[in-house]
């Protein structure tokens, strides 16, 4: 148990310095929107792809501009990536430290229960 509280306490010393501990809980937010957003803006792109490559076959360099519609492509589902990264790495941020609040309360309900004598 003390490993526990030990663990605890250096995640708390850990915090900024002048910030409060409740501030370590990450900002919640609306994961299944976000997720929507971004699939909607895949599909979107995938859309624009698509129209733009067939433009890009009405014209007489058909190379140069499917290469071109390939980078941007690649660069907004690259970015698209990155965003839904930073969902993950937000979730498992909050998962942590939910888990990490449920160990110390459960400690402190361990510490504060009377002890039985024998």
């Amino acid at each position: 148990m003390t490993h526990i509280l030990f663990f605890v306490l250096m995640l708390m010393a850990q915090a900024a310095p002048g910030q409060p501990t409740s501030g370590l809980a990450p900002a919640p937010m609306d994961v299944d929107a976000e997720r929507r957003r971004i699939q909607v803006e895949r599909l979107q792109e995938a859309e624009r792809h698509t129209r733009q490559e067939m433009a890009c076959y009405a014209r007489f360099a058909v190379t140069d501009c499917l290469l071109t519609n390939s980078a941007q492509r690649r660069k907004i589902l690259d970015q698209l990536q990155k965003q839904e990264s930073a969902i993950q790495a937000q979730q498992r941020k909050e998962r942590a430290f939910e888990q990490l609040q449920r160990v110390s309360d459960k400690a402190a309900a361990k510490d504060s229960a009377p002890a039985a004598d024998p």
